[in-house]
């Protein structure tokens, strides 16, 4: 379901859509209604009603560019391809009223769809060109570890950095730079989503599935609807969480429903009825991971203006420190220094 690289996707048509959803839009019409939706975006405690078609969206976000030196917006064409079959993988859960069954073609087409939704969006963009905003930041300048400094507090993080966070971000552009000639590129960050989302989907397929239906349907959703969650942990300050460390990860469906998926050692029934209070955390933790906006039905605006939401989004950190590893005699040996970097999933402190 997904390619492996930019060229792998099949020539769409001669026209040139520009703008670029990065969440579907009839995805986010479940979530209001006559493609009404309600949306909050970081930054501001109020909201605004419009069309799905507005929301989401980026000008030419999957445009590449070929070898010829031409543009090209094949992906976005398969991507609308690709929404098409989410759509209905979604309606096709709903109407059955459980997840598709493990082991089934349908159960692996849904976990690609949430891989391909999880790999696709702005956050992991920005992941992927970190080293290219800062390189931009730099303007010519030498990346010293006093620029990358500035370039933490100033553009990435908006709090000092403390010294791990800059060697680490310090190393990782260095490390960067060296494995990709000098430059990472929009087209380098589009193949890694590319190349990362069936990787993904095999270890979403493989969990335990969970319809989560809601006795009053509030589920809302945002423009990074899949979340990692686990509860809140010192960890936190130093770890993110992924695939293999969530304790859940939660896709809202509509406003009524939502799909978790746990451990497989997690007894879970297939279905499950929530009541209002779980709701609202699933709602709460949403719009901490949110990029930029939550989304509400327009019916509902009081949820949007309720909710948390920091001004800062979780963005990538970083860590530079010591590594040791325990020998045959329980002993914890020094090895080196050790890069570490993730995405801090819940709000960020200095936020």
């Amino acid at each position: 379901m997904s390619p492996a690289t930019v060229a792998d996707v099949p020539a769409g048509p001669s026209s040139k859509p520009k703008r670029h959803h990065y969440v579907p839009q009839a995805y986010l019409a479940r979530f209001g209604r006559d493609r009404q939706i309600a949306v909050r975006r970081r930054g501001t405690p109020g909201h605004y009603v419009t069309n799905v078609k507005n929301v989401a969206l980026e000008t030419n976000f999957y445009q590449t560019t070929k070898a010829d030196g031409q543009t090209s917006v094949e992906v976005e064409t398969w991507l609308a391809e690709v929404d098409g079959m989410a759509d209905q993988a979604i309606a096709d859960v709903l109407a059955a009223g459980e997840p598709p069954r493990p082991g089934t073609p349908e159960r692996f087409n849904l976990a690609a769809v949430l891989a391909i939704q999880m790999t696709r969006t702005p956050e992991t963009r920005e992941r992927v060109l970190f080293t290219d905003r800062l390189a931009r930041y730099a303007n010519g300048d030498e990346v010293s570890l006093d620029l990358v400094r500035r370039f933490l507090a100033e553009k990435h993080l908006g709090f000092d950095p403390r010294d791990g966070e800059v060697q680490g971000a310090f190393d990782m552009y260095h490390a960067s730079h060296l494995m990709s000639d000098g430059e990472v590129t929009k087209d380098d960050a589009i193949n890694v989503a590319l190349r990362t989302a069936p990787d993904v989907a095999v270890p979403l397929a493989m969990k335990r599935w969970t319809l989560e239906v809601a006795r009053k349907p509030k589920f809302m959703t945002s423009d990074s609807p899949l979340v990692l969650w686990r509860p809140r942990t010192p960890r936190d300050a130093f770890e993110g969480v992924g695939i293999k460390t969530a304790h859940e990860i939660r896709f809202p469906l509509d406003t009524g429903h939502q799909l978790v998926l746990v451990d497989l050692e997690n007894a879970r029934p297939t279905t499950v009825r929530v009541e209002p209070d779980r709701v609202r955390q699933c709602n709460a933790d949403l719009a901490s991971a949110c990029h930029t906006l939550i989304v509400g039905h327009p019916d509902r605006t009081r949820q949007l203006t309720e909710l948390k939401l920091a001004r800062r989004r979780p963005v990538l950190r970083f860590n530079t420190g010591p590594f040791y590893e325990r020998n045959s005699a329980g002993e914890d040996v020094y090895t080196g220094e050790v890069l570490h970097a993730w995405v801090q999933r819940h709000d960020q402190v200095g936020a």
